[in-house]
């Protein structure tokens, strides 16, 4: 590349020219990236996921039954903790459960001697209509 003779339009003169624009370029991105860095804990993105379950509020109480009656002894339930499954969250006393166990085994012995009782009465109906439908045959 040939430059003129020209003492305006020498080499050093044209570094010199745009040297000054070059540092304000750099300077400017330099800027930029220092603002963009110092607004990032600022800047909120929404962010969303996909997944299957129910949501519920921290409000919001689930219930937790149980299928049979007892005085609890041990609760081992912290809020928003994780539960597996098998793992012990509640433990109640027998004193109930015996109780209800004597009470259903009299229940079902009670049941039992009156289910005896009927299917004596069927059959002693069903041998009643026997012998005398062999009345009226003869």
């Amino acid at each position: 590349m040939t430059f003129s003779e020209d003492p305006i339009n020498t080499l050093e003169n044209l570094i010199a020219k745009n040297k000054t624009k070059n540092i304000s370029i750099y300077l400017v991105l330099i800027l930029a990236i220092l603002i963009f860095l110092a607004l990032l804990p600022v800047i909120k993105i929404d962010i969303s996921s996909q997944s299957r379950g129910i949501v519920r509020s921290t409000t919001d109480n689930v219930p937790v039954t149980s299928l049979v009656n007892g005085k609890v002894t041990f609760v081992n339930l912290k809020n928003n903790s994780i539960v597996q499954k098998g793992d012990t969250l509640v433990q109640l006393t027998q004193e109930n459960l015996d109780t209800e166990k004597a009470t259903n085994q009299e229940v079902s012995s009670t049941v039992q001697d009156q289910v005896n009782d009927l299917s004596l009465v069927i059959l002693s109906k069903s041998n009643t209509l026997k012998v005398a439908n062999n009345d009226n045959q003869a």
